[in-house]
């Protein structure tokens, strides 16, 4: 699957699949930063 640039809200750049929209919060893993999922709350 392709990925597509995000910003994060605390400035972080990351890659994200095209069905994250803007405003989602997702989980990001903290080794390097990589999308993990969409958060569960």
């Amino acid at each position: 699957s392709s990925f597509k640039p995000a910003l994060l809200s605390n400035g972080v750049r990351t890659m994200v699949p095209p069905h994250v929209i803007s405003g989602t919060r997702i989980v990001v893993a903290t080794e390097d930063g990589s999308y993990v999922e969409r958060a569960k709350d």
